[in-house]
């Protein structure tokens, strides 16, 4: 008969931060929120208002914007 598998306390064996390659300037990101979404949601800018609300200076993407 074999032992029952026992698993042991899990550990943490690293951690990693990494940086999403594009960075838009948040005036920039401002701009293409309104290019992009704007005909969709006639109120973006009440809905960009939040990033500076939140202090997000330099939101980061993880694909090219």
């Amino acid at each position: 008969m074999n032992a029952p598998l026992t698993i042991g306390n899990p550990q943490l064996l690293g951690l990693g931060t990494p940086m999403p390659p594009h960075r838009l300037p948040q005036d920039l990101a401002h701009l293409n929120a309104k290019r992009i979404l704007g005909d969709r949601y006639p109120d973006v800018e009440r809905l960009t208002k939040s990033f500076e609300d939140a202090g997000i200076v330099k939101p980061l993407f993880g694909g090219a914007v």
